[in-house]
């Protein structure tokens, strides 16, 4: 199992690119969480700050976290390549975190 910390690009375009995005993204992932290669993901928060503009909070995402299970790093990366998020620009690939782990509780 592989921890995946993919933060965002700080750039102005990015949360709009996003949020344009994101049906194809959740798309794109749905075989792999089906699979059980994604057992879990969601944004990465600047805060838990929420108005009454973006009761989502969606201004605060920095980036994505998901938990992976794959046979190495490089079926990982494959698999963090050909997301929507990177292929447009979203995730800053240059940062991203693969942390192997195991999962007990």
């Amino acid at each position: 199992e592989y921890l995946l910390l993919l933060p965002d690009h700080a750039s102005p375009t990015t949360l709009p690119t996003r949020l344009r995005h994101r049906a194809s993204h959740l798309a794109h992932n749905r075989p792999h969480i089906d699979a059980h290669r994604i057992t879990f993901g969601g944004p990465m928060l600047s805060s838990h700050t929420y108005t009454a503009d973006d009761r989502l909070g969606q201004q605060n995402i920095i980036g994505r976290i998901h938990l992976c299970r794959a046979a190495g790093e490089v079926e990982v990366w494959v698999m963090v390549a050909a997301d929507p998020y990177a292929t447009l620009g979203v995730w800053d690939l240059g940062a991203v975190e693969v942390v192997p782990m195991r999962v007990l509780v």
